[in-house]
């Protein structure tokens, strides 16, 4: 279900979302000020009260030097365990 999420780090917040060319889609943003696995537990915490709906409206533009990576399992794992989700 979220296999192809990404994480991108940019201009002090986490975006998480589906890569497309220079964006993300179906994103979701939080500040950076907090630790990945918060900002994860939020994102989350909004995919599953959203019943993991895409909205594919609801987009980010990244910049050229946004730092991308997967949503791996092992980051979500971190991030329930740490919410006792």
């Amino acid at each position: 279900m979220l296999r192809s999420y990404v994480v991108a780090e940019e201009g002090g917040r986490f975006h998480f979302g589906m890569r497309d060319g220079d964006r993300l889609r179906d994103a979701f943003s939080v500040d950076s000020a907090m630790e990945e696995e918060e900002a994860c537990e939020r994102f989350l915490r909004y995919k599953i009260a959203e019943r993991f709906q895409t909205h594919a409206e609801r987009s980010v533009v990244l910049d050229a030097g946004a730092r991308l990576r997967p949503l791996t399992a092992d980051l979500i794992v971190r991030a329930c365990a740490r919410s006792g989700m």
